[in-house]
């Protein structure tokens, strides 16, 4: 075994350059003929690319025929489309138009734009930089989000608050020893204006660095404007925010400050709940102000929302309770509980901290998760009425994140074949919902949507200490054909 640079740096440059599937988003459908209908999927996909030491981002379009209840076949996808500077995107209802949060350095570094792309090109470009209502967009998991109102003409974010600068210490005029005029200044002497660095300023910590006091920001396309909503209660950070029936509102999780920041990433046991805040600036607690919650999603017809709680300083990583908010006579219930003991084969609860951003199907009346299950991650699918959780995977596969399409009944997830846990997600499956609830299973034809090349056969060079063939990585598999 040997450790040289060069064979170390090689291995990391066959093995790391291999394209990982991390986001996907669905159009809008166009029908086709004899009762199909075309879905277009725009997948997200990164790649680390050695000689330049970064993480390539590139976006690749797939073209789904369907019938009603499966998948039939996949048209020839298109080139990659690299993605330079993109911090968030997000499509609206209609598919027609897509907004784009980037940050470019051509008038001056760190400088964001919010972006309005339709079908034929860019409609807009708004400098948020320079209409200096507020400081960075957030784009982690943690807070940030990007949404389109019904009406498509205003888009929801979350950014750090201005800072207002600090007022000027006295100026100390200086006083000669003689008592003449012409003396240099004092060391004193403050500049007005100036903000004072020295000041401590609490974060989010790890992670979350520089992000102290975010606000909710909604900027109107056709104007060319950017307003921060008022009302959010000064004890909360406002996060993952996203509308409210109608455009009336917005919905998001605050998170208290007290009795510290630090360490909100990795400790998603903080108090915190779900608020909903008018246009007028009027805040209501939607939830229990005594949890830890996350995650909320609204279904399609605006009567249900969905959020994850747990307890405040429980378990890291807990087991957590699936809620649901009736928005009509404005009451929580219980949707899923937290499942202390699971017997073999049993849903073992809700362990994923994240649902995905459409997590609902078109009647909704279904919504779907991935979670954790021993050493695996599963898909599944509950039923509002019943409280009936199925499982979508099956036990070949290993999943990696999940992403239910509104409109389209569409689910596509990152999946694994081998158990190897070293291996990278290699292919995109998709599954179609069946329109009726009450049918045995919910999963209706699947369909591989990608694969990628299998792994070099042989594993790692010997001279890495991978034996010729037994190495940390194990030899590639043949590819899976797709089927309906």
């Amino acid at each position: 075994m040997t450790s040289e640079p060069g064979a170390v740096s090689a291995v990391f440059g066959q093995y790391g350059q291999r394209p990982v599937p991390v986001a996907v988003s669905a159009g809008a459908e166009e029908p086709a003929t004899q009762g199909t209908r075309y879905i277009n999927l725009l997948t997200e996909w990164s790649q680390t690319e050695e000689s330049r030491g970064e993480r390539l981002r590139y976006t690749r379009q797939y073209s789904l025929l369907c019938d009603r209840r499966t998948v039939l076949r996949t048209l020839p996808p298109g080139h990659c489309c690299p993605v330079q500077g993109e911090l968030l995107s997000a499509q609206s209802a209609s598919g027609s138009l897509k907004a784009v949060v980037r940050e470019a350095s051509s008038k001056g570094p760190g400088r964001q734009f919010l972006e309005v792309w339709s079908r034929t090109g860019m409609t807009k470009s708004i400098d948020l930089t320079a209409l200096n209502q507020h400081g960075k967009v957030y784009e982690d998991a943690q807070f940030g989000s990007l949404a389109w109102s019904s009406c498509e003409s205003r888009v929801l974010y979350v950014a750090e608050r201005r800072r207002a600068k600090a007022e000027s210490l006295p100026v100390l005029q200086p006083t000669p020893a003689n008592g003449s005029e012409g003396a240099g200044p004092s060391g004193m002497e403050e500049q007005a204006g100036r903000e004072d660095r020295s000041v401590y300023r609490e974060d989010w910590g790890e992670g979350l660095t520089s992000k102290s006091l975010p606000v909710l920001c909604v900027a109107d396309v056709h104007k060319g404007s950017v307003s921060v909503l008022q009302g959010v209660p000064e004890q909360v950070s406002p996060g993952q925010a996203l509308w409210a029936p109608g455009d009336s509102g917005v919905v998001f999780v605050g998170w208290w400050h007290e009795p510290f920041r630090l360490g909100l990433r990795f400790c998603s046991n903080r108090r915190s709940a779900v608020f909903c805040v008018d246009l007028e600036g009027n805040c209501e607690c939607l939830s229990s102000d005594s949890s830890a919650v996350s995650s909320p999603r609204l279904s399609p017809d605006g009567r249900s929302l969905v959020y994850l709680q747990g307890r405040v300083f429980g378990p890291h990583a807990q087991c957590l309770q699936l809620q649901l908010f009736d928005w009509q006579i404005r009451r929580s219930s219980l949707l899923l509980d937290v499942v202390s003991r699971p017997t073999p084969g049993q849903f073992a609860g809700v362990y994923d901290p994240l649902l995905p951003r459409r997590c609902w199907a078109e009647d909704s009346r279904r919504l779907v998760f991935s979670s954790p299950s021993r050493s695996r991650k599963e898909v599944f699918v509950v039923e509002v009425g019943s409280q009936r959780v199925t499982r979508l995977s099956d036990s070949q596969c290993l999943f990696f994140g999940v992403q239910c399409h509104i409109q389209l009944q569409c689910i596509v997830c990152r999946v694994r074949k081998c158990l190897s846990p070293v291996s990278p997600p290699r292919r995109l499956r998709v599954w179609l919902l069946e329109a009726p609830v009450h049918r045995e299973r919910p999963d209706g034809g699947q369909l591989l949507l990608a694969q990628l090349p299998p792994l070099p056969e042989g594993g790692l060079p010997a001279a890495c200490g991978g034996g010729g063939g037994r190495g940390l990585v194990g030899p590639g598999r043949s590819p899976a054909r797709a089927r309906p």
